[in-house]
């Protein structure tokens, strides 16, 4: 599959002032009516961009889209792949979802998270309970299969403490960790907005955002739903689903496409992934 379809297909970009002035930017597929609204979040290296087909399915089916690029990363502000604090990411999450309260007046709002947003995302439900109506992870990065070296991480360690901005590989060799498609790897590796570098502060929040989750993952009580990918070179899917075997939730359920790879938007399944997750989120209504 052709990785050019990605950015025609009808979401209009939208922007708003962060509460410590950051200028963040966010692709709407907007209704005026809908089901409901999806707040999405992508991982390390990705954004908003990398999603438009299964957004525009979404909203095909009759939601409302309103995808946040994380600051520092895709079209938002900030110095790139930089987070200086789990709490900016937590507080950007909460004035979207004024935006969308304020637009999708009494509508429930979903929190779809891909990969490494998983964490803060989880994070974020677990600190503000009542802020969403339903989590939805994707290949969540709980548990990744790659690593830093014990080098790096002394390395990371000591910057954060004198260089915090210093920047760090991205632990994923390649694009093909992504996906097999041969169309997806070319448009992953000519992208000018993936993100390839990440601060040592922001490894050491990522540290931090894991040891919050792995004190608190049990009292998760939200619907929660799982969507794993079989070929997964990222994330140990067993590892995953043990925790999310934790969850205090009761309404919840697990997606596993076998042959597919980490992005599920850039894989065959990419249909059956948007068509279970709507029906997951319809059933919920």
């Amino acid at each position: 599959m052709n990785g050019k379809d990605l950015f025609s297909t009808g979401g209009e970009i939208k922007r708003f002032v962060s509460a410590d002035g950051a200028g963040l930017s966010y692709r709407r597929w907007y209704r005026d009516r809908p089901k409901a609204a999806c707040l999405c979040t992508a991982g390390v290296e990705s954004h908003g961009g990398w999603y438009g087909v299964s957004s525009a399915a979404l909203f095909e089916r009759g939601f409302s889209i309103y995808f946040l690029d994380r600051r520092g990363s895709g079209l938002s502000s900030g110095r790139r792949g930089d987070l200086r604090r789990a709490k900016d990411f937590y507080e950007d999450i909460k004035k979207l979802i004024d935006i969308i309260r304020a637009e999708q007046k009494g509508r429930p709002i979903f929190l779809l998270c891909i990969s490494w947003s998983c964490k803060p995302g989880l994070a974020f439900c677990l600190k503000y309970p009542g802020a969403i109506d339903a989590l939805i992870l994707i290949t969540p990065g709980f548990a990744p299969l790659v690593h830093y070296s014990l080098k790096e991480k002394t390395a990371i360690f000591f910057s954060n403490i004198f260089a915090p901005t210093a920047l760090f590989k991205v632990p994923i060799p390649d694009a093909h960790y992504f996906t097999r498609d041969p169309g997806y790897v070319k448009f992953i590796e000519n992208d000018e907005l993936r993100l390839s570098k990440i601060t040592a502060r922001f490894c050491m929040q990522t540290f931090y955002l894991d040891r919050f989750n792995k004190r608190n993952y049990r009292s998760l009580r939200l619907p929660v739903a799982l969507f794993l990918s079989g070929k997964d070179r990222i994330i140990d899917n067993d590892a995953v689903t043990g925790i999310f075997a934790g969850f205090a939730s009761t309404t919840k359920r697990i997606y596993n496409y076998e042959d597919a790879s980490h992005t599920l938007e850039f894989d065959a399944a990419r249909g059956r992934f948007v068509h279970d997750l709507c029906q997951w989120l319809e059933d919920l209504l």
